[in-house]
């Protein structure tokens, strides 16, 4: 009975084991695909600070397709909250900049007032994307999830995490006529 017992136990960290390293496997991969997602967002960024004013329509490539499908599962696995905290947050403003480039575009819309707002926040995307592209690159080399009840420890991680990015972008609407220019998605228009 004893050996059945030691089997069981045996059997049950060798689950729980491979269950850490599926986790692992899980991780690389969906942060080697927002790797390539955030490469183009930062060219598409950089374009957009250089080109946007010379059109009124502009519409440059702005992919979520990857934060979207690993969004979910990374949430689940790995333990490195501030950074999911901060790609959701910058995933955010990637769907902020679609909005305000639709809304440049609208016949109606005084360019020269949308022109500097979206100036401003592809300035601060601009930051965000090089420093969030930094930490991605760190999960694919080394994923950081979560560590399973019951499972052998992995190894410590050697040296900290930088603290998060701010998660506020304050100066992305600097006009102060704002408000009512740009009604947006759950803003309110004409106050």
């Amino acid at each position: 009975e004893g050996r059945q017992a030691e089997a069981e136990r045996r059997r049950t960290t060798q689950r729980l084991e491979q269950e850490q390293e599926r986790r692992t496997i899980e991780a690389r991969r969906r942060f080697g695909a927002l790797e390539l997602e955030l490469l183009r967002l930062k060219a598409s960024i950089d374009r957009t600070k250089r080109e946007q004013h010379s059109y009124k329509h502009f519409f440059p490539d702005l992919p979520t397709g990857s934060w979207l499908a690993a969004s979910g599962p990374l949430g689940m696995i790995v333990a490195d909250y501030e950074l999911m905290a901060d790609l959701s947050t910058f995933y955010g403003h990637v769907e902020e900049l679609r909005w305000r480039l639709r809304f440049k575009a609208q016949s109606d819309t005084d360019e020269s007032l949308v022109n500097s707002m979206i100036d401003t926040l592809v300035s601060q995307m601009a930051e965000a994307v090089d420093v969030l592209l930094e930490h991605v690159r760190e999960q694919v080399a080394r994923p950081n999830v979560e560590q399973i009840v019951g499972a052998p420890q992995q190894q410590p991680r050697a040296g900290g995490r930088t603290v998060s990015r701010r998660r506020q972008f304050t100066g992305a609407i600097p006009h102060p006529g704002a408000a009512r220019v740009l009604g947006g998605p759950g803003r309110v228009v004409g106050q």
